[in-house]
Formats: C-alpha cells, sequence, structure tokens
C-alpha cells in the first residue's frame, strides 16, 4: 500500500479534527520526504469542516486513519462523493428514458396539393399627411470648405497701383 509521494499528485486526506473527522477531502502533495512522508494542501468544506478554507497537513503518512492520505486508485471503497443525506429524506429515483426525437414537418408540397394561395393582409393605407417625408435640418451639418485665396498669376488676382 505504501506508495512514493509525488509533487503534485491529487490525494485523498481523511479529516483528523473538526465536525466531519474521518470525511475524505481531496489534497495535493506539495513537499515529498525522503521516509514517505508528505506535507499536503488539503481543501475543506470552508465553514462545514471548520477547520478553515485550506488546511496544511505536514509530515503526513500514506494511509487509512484520520490524519493520513491515500491514492484515489487505491481508495476502491470510496467510488462517489460522501455525502450526509438529510434524515427521513427519500430515496430519489431517476429514470433515464430514450425518446424519438420530434418528427420534422415535411415542407415539400405533394404533386396533387393546391399551392398555398393565402396573401399576406396589406397594410393600412396611411393618410396623404402622415405618408409624406419632411426633410429635416441635419442637427450637425458639415461646413462648406472656404474658398482658396487668389495666387499670384491667377486672372482674378490684382494689385493695388
Amino acid at each position: 500500500m505504501s506508495t512514493e509521494p509525488k509533487i503534485g499528485t491529487h490525494v485523498r486526506f481523511k479529516l483528523d479534527r473538526g465536525p466531519n473527522t474521518g470525511d475524505h477531502r481531496p489534497a495535493v502533495i506539495v513537499r515529498a520526504w525522503p521516509d514517505n512522508t508528505a506535507n499536503l494542501m488539503v481543501l475543506t468544506d470552508g465553514v462545514n469542516d471548520d477547520v478553515g478554507n485550506l488546511l496544511w497537513a505536514t509530515g503526513r503518512s500514506e494511509g487509512e486513519d484520520p490524519g493520513q492520505w491515500s491514492n484515489y486508485e487505491s481508495d476502491k471503497e470510496q467510488t462517489e462523493t460522501q455525502a450526509h443525506p438529510a434524515p427521513d429524506s427519500p430515496p430519489i429515483d431517476v429514470h433515464l428514458v430514450e425518446t424519438d426525437p420530434q418528427p420534422q414537418p415535411d415542407h415539400t408540397p405533394e404533386p396533387d396539393a393546391p399551392a398555398n394561395t393565402a396573401q399576406r393582409p396589406e397594410p393600412d393605407p396611411q393618410p396623404d399627411s402622415q405618408s409624406k417625408t419632411e426633410t429635416k435640418p441635419d442637427p450637425d451639418p458639415v461646413p462648406e470648405p472656404a474658398p482658396k485665396p487668389p495666387q499670384i498669376g491667377d486672372p482674378s488676382f490684382r494689385t493695388q497701383p
């Protein structure tokens, strides 16, 4: 059962304190020691575990007792997430039923069927006073470019005598 701990390995840690002592929590090995012990960063269930959000478990060995860690692969008896069912709660019975997909309507007309001659209703005509569009001045008109000043050599250019 003894596995050499490797940094970064995800393991299970069995809580050794708090109201949920004995429950498993996910942990990561952050340091491996030569004697096959490890320092772990344990993710807790916050206020429910009453040991803080993170638990630093140092110098812990592999095993099944509280305060020890184990590999997920070696925990065959712990295949489901631990849960504390509410007292007197009935079991939930779930049945999955495979159903046929909804039939899609066939949009191709039959050869002998008359074509759909229904017309879309015409919109109500509007009175002439409302149908004319009024042109409103542009709220932000672009100014016309300023005329160029006359240049020397231009026939419109005159000098004072």
